[in-house]
């Protein structure tokens, strides 16, 4: 199963994908009316518009919640041209999707609405045991995620328009459907192929400064510096306040007395016991008849101590050890009830107690072994011992102390220097920050909060300190801004580096579309060779692109063979490639993993053909020369 999924990583990324971006993006077509609608229109959904700054907020507030989420995360990630436009395909399969259950005047009523919240997980947490929800809490848990209840129940509304939209075509059936899909997976093809890489072409091509400052004009409103600020901050924490705290000698050496069994073995003893149980409230006769027939078993003893078993096992009331011959096994001394314990650890091997009377009556103890315990020495582990009870000494000083410094970064909003002489912080700096910095950054300036906080605009306006954010347990962090740029569009001369590379790009790649065309009539002529073979799947890529073995395994099995094509993959290069032979293996039956993979895969690509359906009945346009291009990608001011 490992094998399989390592073999598709691009399917579980698909996967992910399908399954995931939902969740951030349903916003609903009023949700995202509430964004500032500036900058170009990047798409458009019949008569509605998804402009540049919607898009850019969106990929920031999904960028947020996937790194809090996922903070290994390689953080180029939320930089690159897949990362936006994967969000802009589910912001606009949103939209078709709310505008096909317009149109099929499809609603959620609040009895549907109820009843899918009284059964939703996200709030199972925070049920009282009659089923129904602390609403406190479920403010405080909305809140944390930046949502208003209002604003959860509508966006949950809008999520189930979507499934009754998508339900139907989700859930035909998959029989056929399914064996196809494993057909196809398992299909081989023979192919010969060679690759032409565009950056081979880039030497020849010397645009002129006309062309330049056309392809300028052209981009102009992609060439922005981002918005960015320099600025201090510091952090605060219980570990700060280590140093402050004192400890007397004495209290570190009764942490060590009260808790020797973290530092050793505690000494354990073996022992049997004859108990004679002393009925509840015992007084008067009942008492003394119990005592009088404990006397007796003890005299017994006694007089021969090796028919201690037979008579634990005659007369011995503990239904737990009187058949074992009254053996309790090896305890500790805070395993028995102290008066027991008291008694068994005083003796000595092979020594018999005298009556020794407990909560569970008249005891006969005699010790059969002892395991001597053993002790790290006082002054070994003082050093330990010092440093977990100063740590939690500046815990709770660090209760007191955080309300101090919340009050202080604010109250005196103008300087972080009080809290920084007060608790003697630390002062750090930053430069060059922008919405969509994630590198050269310490996590407690990724913290949403803070980042949100510091981009505020009266925050900049006044160069005043952020309120406290608690970045994780026990530590807050305030954060000023001490200079801010504002973004803008790069000059002609500032841009010239990366319009040189566009144009470069661009060319390189049409001249290599040139070069295999003409590869491609020679192959057909019977005047040309491919370089390099292989047979391939769409299980076994043979590290070939994705794009280029997809448009392989599209060529119909049923078409004449050899078949050529040209297939374009732009940076990873130009493919002129010939099908030779098409091998379709008997399919094996599919084990529990892969057919549940396949079921996902096919239910997704039916709901893809329908989203794309859509889209052509509402006239999606996506302007593709508007969307961030890793040559073109915006500059740190």
């Amino acid at each position: 199963m490992f094998d399989f999924v390592r073999q598709h990583k691009r399917i579980m990324q698909l996967l992910l994908v399908i399954l995931i971006f939902p969740s951030f993006v349903l916003f609903g077509v009023d949700g995202y009316q509430r964004f500032n609608q500036g900058g170009p229109v990047v798409a458009e959904v019949g008569d509605q518009s998804i402009h540049q700054d919607e898009l850019e907020q969106v990929k920031r507030q999904q960028a947020d919640r996937i790194r809090q989420q996922n903070p290994n995360l390689d953080p180029k990630l939320f930089d690159s041209a897949a990362f936006e436009r994967q969000v802009l395909e589910n912001m606009v399969n949103e939209r078709v999707v709310q505008l096909a259950a317009q149109q099929f005047l499809l609603t959620v009523s609040d009895e549907q609405l109820a009843r899918f919240l009284a059964t939703s997980p996200e709030l199972q947490a925070i049920r009282k045991p009659d089923g129904s929800v602390d609403m406190k809490q479920y403010q405080a848990l909305l809140a944390a995620q930046g949502l208003s209840p209002q604003g959860f129940e509508a966006k949950t509304r809008a999520d189930l328009m979507v499934d009754q939209v998508l339900q139907t075509v989700m859930a035909s059936d998959m029989g056929e459907g399914l064996r196809s899909a494993h057909r196809a997976w398992m299909q081989q093809r023979s192919i010969q192929w060679t690759r032409i890489d565009p950056q081979s072409f880039a030497g020849q091509i010397q645009p002129t400064e006309a062309v330049l400052k056309a392809q300028y004009e052209k981009l102009q409103s992609r060439l922005k510096t981002e918005e960015a600020i320099d600025g201090e901050w510091v952090a605060f924490s219980a570990d700060d306040l280590m140093g402050q705290v004192s400890l007397k000698a004495e209290d570190v050496r009764a942490y060590y007395d009260q808790n020797q069994k973290l530092y050793g073995t505690l000494e354990q003893r073996r022992a049997r016991h004859v108990l004679i149980t002393i009925p509840e409230n015992a007084q008067g006769d009942a008492l003394k008849q119990a005592q009088a027939k404990a006397e007796a078993a003890l005299k017994a003893v006694q007089a021969n101590p090796k028919s201690f078993p037979q008579v634990a096992q005659k007369q011995s009331e503990d239904p737990g050890s009187a058949q074992q011959g009254g053996d309790l096994g090896w305890f500790g001394q805070a395993d028995m009830v102290k008066p027991f314990a008291d008694a068994a650890f005083g003796l000595k091997k092979g020594e018999i107690s005298g009556l020794v009377r407990s909560s569970f009556g008249f005891h006969i103890i005699q010790v059969l072994d002892i395991k001597p315990g053993s002790l790290k020495p006082f002054e070994t582990v003082r050093p330990a011992i010092e440093a977990q009870l100063k740590r939690q000494l500046a815990q709770q000083a660090f209760a007191e102390a955080a309300e101090q410094f919340t009050n202080m970064v604010y109250e005196q909003s103008d300087s972080l220097d009080p809290v920084i002489k007060k608790f003697n912080l630390k002062r750090q700096a930053f430069k060059g920050m922008t919405r969509q910095t994630v590198q050269g950054l310490p996590p407690e300036l990724l913290n949403p909060k803070v980042k949100e906080a510091l981009f505020d605009a009266q925050t900049i306006k006044l160069q005043r300190n952020t309120s406290a954010v608690e970045v994780k347990p026990s530590q807050l962090v305030s954060a000023r801004v001490t200079s801010h740029r504002p973004a803008r569009v790069l000059t002609f001369d500032e841009a010239r580096g990366a319009v040189t590379q566009t144009v470069k790009t661009e060319q390189s790649l049409v001249m290599a579309k040139d070069a295999a065309n003409e590869l491609l009539a020679q192959v057909k002529a019977g005047q040309g060779k491919l370089k390099q073979s292989a047979l391939v799947s769409r299980m076994n890529r043979h590290q070939l692109p994705e794009g280029m073995v997809e448009s392989v395994m599209k060529v119909p099995s049923s078409g004449p063979l050899p078949s050529q094509l040209v297939v374009d993959q732009g940076a990873q290069g130009v493919f002129v490639v010939q099908v030779d032979a098409v091998q379709t293996p008997k399919p094996d039956a599919l084990d529990g993993v892969q057919q549940g993979v396949l079921k996902r895969i096919y239910s997704a690509s039916q709901a893809q053909a329908y989203l794309d359906a859509l889209k052509k009945r509402f006239k999606v346009r996506i302007h593709e020369d508007r969307l961030q291009k890793a040559s073109t990608a915006a500059v740190a001011g």
